[in-house]
């Protein structure tokens, strides 16, 4: 799907309650007799902005700054992190680009780690 020139990856599931099962229901174009529901937008397009003025390629520092004086959620393995327009900054989650963070006892993505991909939910 493109918006504003930005290309995005969108995943949908057909039940509300997340419990899809990919056998249930026979593979069609004509979703009229049931609804969809969007899970998530995804983008590693470089045209992409955040609101916060984020873009594919910053480092894991530069995100970590736009996050200054708010709180640091991670995702997805600690390869994300949410920021306050409820995007989430993320680098390939098989990068070599993470190492063990003594203090929080982790592995988290190393200050020069580049973010991959955005996605919402």
């Amino acid at each position: 799907m493109q918006s504003n020139g930005v290309a995005f990856d969108v995943g949908i599931s057909c039940k509300a309650d997340l419990t899809d099962d990919f056998h249930e229901f026979i593979y069609s174009d004509d979703y009229q007799s049931r609804s969809v529901y969007v899970r998530y937008v995804q983008t590693s397009d470089s045209a992409f902005r955040t609101e916060e003025g984020a873009r594919i390629g910053e480092s894991w520092q530069q995100i970590i700054d736009r996050l200054a004086g708010n709180e640091i959620v991670y995702s997805a393995n600690d390869s994300c992190v949410r920021m306050p327009s409820g995007w989430h900054a993320c680098i390939d989650l098989m990068s070599v680009d993470r190492e063990l963070d003594p203090k929080a006892r982790r592995v988290l993505p190393k200050n020069t780690a580049r973010v991959a991909f955005y996605y919402k939910q």
